[in-house]
């Protein structure tokens, strides 16, 4: 893959992974809504909506470094600003801001994430307790 190539791939999905971590965010308050009602069904088809988008995003966070490294040559330390810097003025800014947005999103995201692992493990803690009784009840003898 010659530089050019590199460099169009590696903007090409920077700005697919903002489309896709938008649609994320969107999908995590659909689980949160979903799991706030008990609705297993829709959590579970949500989450079948999520893992594409997943699998999509962590196949370009691994790309990332290789492109980069393409794109400044040998003996550069890789990093996404090392390669904003080095091109040329309008990718550059473009690239520049889609990152902010894209880093903005992903904290955004694992924030969001976070919070409805926290509501399903409570729900699921407290379906235990229903079921099972509570694990450390004091029982006199």
């Amino acid at each position: 893959m010659s530089a050019r190539e590199a460099a169009k791939t590696l903007l090409a999905d920077v700005a697919s992974d903002r489309n896709d971590y938008r649609v994320l965010e969107q999908l995590l308050e659909q689980q949160f809504a979903a799991a706030l009602r008990h609705d297993a069904a829709a959590v579970a088809d949500i989450n079948q909506r999520i893992e594409p988008l997943l699998a999509r995003l962590d196949a370009h966070r691994r790309l990332r470094p290789t492109l980069a490294a393409q794109l400044l040559g040998a003996g550069r330390a890789v990093s996404m600003a090392a390669v904003i810097d080095m091109l040329p003025e309008v990718p550059s800014t473009a690239l520049a801001g889609w990152w902010r947005e894209l880093e903005q999103a992903v904290r955004r995201c694992k924030e969001l994430n976070a919070r409805n692992g926290r509501l399903m493990s409570s729900q699921q803690e407290i379906m235990q307790r229903v079921l099972h009784g509570e694990s450390d009840t004091y029982v006199a003898d």
